[in-house]
């Protein structure tokens, strides 16, 4: 009997328990003691919550994407600006997109799509 109550010692003596890295039974920073806090603190924060009253999102729906193409106003143009560089632009409904590229840009483009086209199709080109 009196090994067991040694053995009981650090459930019930909050020093002799943190000593031994236990949680007593009884104290400051028992488990039970934390729940009931905790209970306490939970019933306070129910009662002083300010419900505000709700509200409606404000949506705005967008057009979805036409199936047809607006032929008034080209999908995109390619042109030489000012520097004597190539330029394309793309105009989308929503944006527009420029691409400004020198000589040597543009014939590596054209380069890297026709060995991408490749890869897939068997292309070729007739030239005089």
């Amino acid at each position: 009997m009196s090994w067991l109550l040694v053995l009981a010692v650090p459930l019930f003596v909050p020093p002799v328990g943190r000593y031994f890295g236990m949680t007593p039974f009884f104290g400051e920073d028992s488990m039970w003691r934390k729940r009931e806090i905790g209970d306490r603190v939970s019933k306070d924060i129910d009662n002083n919550v300010v419900k505000f009253p709700e509200t409606k999102p404000d949506l705005k729906l967008v057009e979805p994407p036409k199936d047809t193409i607006d032929v008034t106003r080209p999908p995109y143009t390619i042109g030489i600006n000012e520097s004597g560089n190539v330029q394309f632009s793309m105009k989308t409904d929503y944006c527009n997109t420029t691409l400004t590229m020198n000589d040597e840009g543009v014939i590596g483009l054209i380069e890297d799509l026709a060995h991408y086209i490749r890869r897939t199709h068997t292309v070729t080109i007739e030239g005089k």
